[in-house]
């Protein structure tokens, strides 16, 4: 086609100057009708006729690699999804699922960009297409959909990142339909995620409330779904292989309390000083007994403390664990889910048990240079510092402290009575 459009240029080209020279020929007619003069008219038509095939031979060339180009999509099965992206979505509730694809390759490198994962599913007489990645880039356009969108709004999602996840919803209105588009980015693991669905009328519909039901605790990395898991904790963030005995977390090398000869947690408690605090509680896979040094009210009726020795059951006998301690009394520690928060202004740790070991599962403090700037750290029990940069790590601090804020007070009672 481009030969073809050069030789229109050059003719027009020949047949603009041919005008120009007969416009000055005082009166001369010209006869040149822009063709060779020296050859003969049927030699005129075998070389119109031999660039018209050779056009057509291009043109035809041209379809075939269209035709022949690869579709980088494949079909895979929702186990192969799974094993290529951690904390997948799953299909909502009631959703007939037409299909799960994928685009790339699964690397032996875990530190490599994961290859697309696609599910499609139909619902309420609507079609949605689910998209997710491993590795991709905090804002990278995952979805495939690209319009100017009408409205576009911050959001926060329930369910994912323990109902803290922040995400987009966008909205486009067009003269033929809408289109709704949810994506959202999972910053601990480096997950990128988008929800789509067109129709002829959204209004009233919430593409979130689907994204939320899409979550899947079952899909955590390291968890089977089961709360009671003797694997671990359910949202725990040790892998499935962790070995928690690897991990050795105390503040004290032993505990203050003789617990010799004691049977049961009452039996510690008899021992307490007047003015020491105790509570129960269960951390991870364990019931334990808290004993801290003393308590202060925190509120009407709840006396909250900022240091505690922990103690659980080992082959049927209390047993010391490890002992923790917060910054002071602006910082209670807190329980959540089965987690331990520990915290101060600058820092804080989150704990649970698992097989008798109490791991610190995440860690997360801000500290300042010389010219008074933040500079942030994060690590959970299965990397280093060194494996978050700058801004994971800033992020996972502030949403750390987002979950402090919604933990418990842990209450402890006083011995010798709360006064």
């Amino acid at each position: 086609m481009k030969k073809r459009l050069v030789s229109l240029i050059i003719a027009s080209f020949m047949a603009a100057q041919l005008v120009a020279c007969g416009s000055n020929t005082k009166g001369e007619v010209s006869t040149n009708t822009g063709s060779d003069l020296s050859k003969t008219e049927s030699e005129q038509k075998e070389d119109e006729s031999s660039e018209t095939a050779s056009e057509s031979s291009e043109e035809s060339a041209t379809n075939e690699e269209n035709t022949g180009m690869a579709n980088p999509w494949r079909d895979c099965t929702e186990d192969e999804a799974k094993s290529s992206c951690p904390r997948l979505f799953k299909a909502p509730e009631g959703s007939k699922v037409t299909g799960w694809s994928m685009m790339g390759e699964k690397s032996d490198d875990p530190g490599a960009q994961g290859p697309l994962i696609q599910l499609d599913f139909s619902m309420d007489d609507m079609d949605f297409t689910a998209r997710a990645q491993y590795g991709a880039d905090e804002y990278a356009d995952i979805s495939g959909m690209y319009y100017e969108w009408t409205a576009t709004d911050d959001v926060t999602l329930a369910n994912w990142g323990e109902g803290h996840m922040e995400g987009k919803v966008s909205r486009y209105v067009g003269d033929d339909g809408m289109v709704d588009l949810c994506t959202w980015y999972d910053i601990e693991i480096g997950i990128a995620y988008s929800l789509s669905v067109e129709a002829s009328d959204l209004d009233g519909f919430d593409i979130q409330a689907v994204a939320e039901q899409m979550y899947s605790q079952e899909n955590e990395p390291g968890v089977d779904g089961e709360s009671d898991s003797e694997d671990g904790a359910e949202g725990s963030y040790a892998p499935a292989d962790f070995n928690p005995a690897d991990i050795y977390v105390a503040t004290a090398e032993k505990s203050s309390i003789d617990i010799s000869g004691c049977d049961t947690f009452t039996q510690i408690v008899d021992k307490l000083e007047d003015g020491m605090g105790y509570a129960n509680a269960t951390i991870g896979d364990s019931d334990v007994l808290l004993v801290s040094s003393g308590t202060y009210e925190w509120e009407s009726g709840v006396y909250a403390a900022i240091d505690s020795e922990i103690f659980f059951y080992k082959d049927g006998v209390p047993t010391y664990l490890a002992t923790v301690s917060s910054s002071g009394t602006a910082d209670p520690l807190k329980i959540k889910d089965g987690n331990l928060y520990v915290a101060g202004h600058h820092f804080i740790f989150k704990y649970l048990i698992d097989s008798g070991c109490l791991i610190e599962t995440e860690e997360a403090y801000e500290e300042y240079d010389e010219n008074g700037n933040e500079i942030y750290y994060y690590k959970t029990c299965n990397s280093q510092f060194e494996d978050y940069d700058a801004q994971t790590a800033k992020s996972r601090y502030e949403e750390l402290f987002t979950e402090l804020e919604g933990a418990e007070v842990i209450s402890f009672d006083n011995v010798g009575g709360n006064s």
